[in-house]
C-alpha cells in the first residue's frame, strides 16, 4: 500500500525533502524501486510532536536499523522548514 522506507531515496536522500513530506504531507502517485504507490500521508506540521520528536523518528529510519546509512535529522533543521 505504501512505500518501503528500506532502500528509498527519499528516506535517505535529501533532508529538506524528507523533513516537508513529514510536515506537509503527500500524496499521489510515487515511484520507489519501480513500483508504483498511490496513497496519501497527513501532514505533521500543526500536531503537538516537537521539533526534536520528529527529528528522531526521521533520524531513525534513516538509520542502519532499516537497512539505510543516511545521515540523522536535527531538530534545528526541522525547526528551520516548520
Amino acid at each position: 500500500m505504501y512505500p518501503p522506507i528500506t532502500n528509498n531515496a527519499i528516506v535517505s536522500g535529501n533532508k529538506s525533502d524528507l523533513i516537508k513530506i513529514i510536515l506537509d504531507g503527500l500524496s499521489g502517485e510515487r515511484e520507489v524501486n519501480g513500483e508504483t504507490y498511490n496513497g496519501a500521508m497527513p501532514g505533521l506540521r500543526e500536531t503537538s510532536l516537537s521539533d526534536d520528536q520528529i527529528a528522531g523518528i526521521l533520524s531513525y529510519i534513516r538509520t542502519e536499523k532499516f537497512g539505510n546509512a543516511a545521515e540523522g535529522i536535527t531538530p534545528e533543521e526541522v525547526s528551520a522548514l516548520r
